[in-house]
């Protein structure tokens, strides 16, 4: 049963993700919503890890329940805040390199190259944060903070796929890779 915690944990952040886009934007609900995907987004891994349990899956499923979070985070709060040119351009020329990273990796190791680096993780935290920092600091300067941090992990997220030996989803980046 234990070893069962850290899958339902990210399937419950895909269901909160089909549910995040009924729930007005920015809403208390809304912002719950978000802080309990974030929760379980922290305590899959660590529970996978303290527990000693399978990684390969668990990495698998937990990558795929941060797609659909994203996504559906952008659904909910792009319609909702004004996005001047050079920021949706920014979002989606991310989008896609972010993608290709993953497919040259996915090539390359000939599995779903993945990776749970600190940038990656960071940039994570800065996705979760987002309706939290538009409120507070405004949605320009959101756009920039976190699409400097994200800009700066898609690139690694390329780099460690291309040149890296082999695969390690858990590459803490690419200063920390073990060249052969």
């Amino acid at each position: 049963m234990i070893k069962e915690i850290p899958p339902m944990l990210s399937f419950s952040r895909i269901g909160i993700s089909m549910i995040l886009p009924f729930i007005e934007v920015f809403s208390p609900l809304f912002l719950l919503l978000v802080a309990v995907a974030a929760l379980t987004d922290v305590f899959d891994g660590i529970i996978s890890r303290r527990m000693g349990f399978p990684a390969e899956k668990g990495r698998m499923l937990d990558s795929i329940a941060d797609g659909f979070f994203v996504v559906s985070l952008l659904i909910c709060i792009i319609p909702n805040i004004v996005l001047e040119d050079w920021m949706i351009i920014w979002i989606a020329a991310l989008a896609i390199f972010r993608i290709i990273a993953i497919a040259v990796g996915s090539i390359r190791f000939g599995k779903a190259a993945f990776l749970h680096s600190y940038l990656n993780k960071a940039t994570s935290a800065g996705i979760y944060l987002s309706p939290v920092l538009i409120a507070f600091i405004g949605v320009p300067a959101t756009i920039v903070i976190l699409g400097i941090l994200a800009t700066v992990s898609t690139m690694e997220h390329f780099y460690y796929n291309l040149t890296s030996d082999e695969y390690d989803p858990n590459a803490k980046g690419v200063f920390f890779v073990k060249k052969n």
